[in-house]
């Protein structure tokens, strides 16, 4: 799956009813599928650079 990161997280957010934890060390980033409109919130340390 690929996708495009839309916003990059550095603190604590409500995200599709769920707590993401997040902070400027740790950051999360939402990522925008490029086959389907879904968004996803995944850790840095879960993505690879295409």
């Amino acid at each position: 799956m690929s996708g495009t990161i839309i916003r990059v997280v550095t603190s604590d957010i409500e995200f599709k009813g769920y707590r993401v934890h997040a902070s400027p060390d740790q950051p999360q980033y939402a990522i925008k599928s490029d086959t389907t409109d879904h968004i996803a919130m995944h850790k840095g340390s879960a993505l690879t650079k295409t």
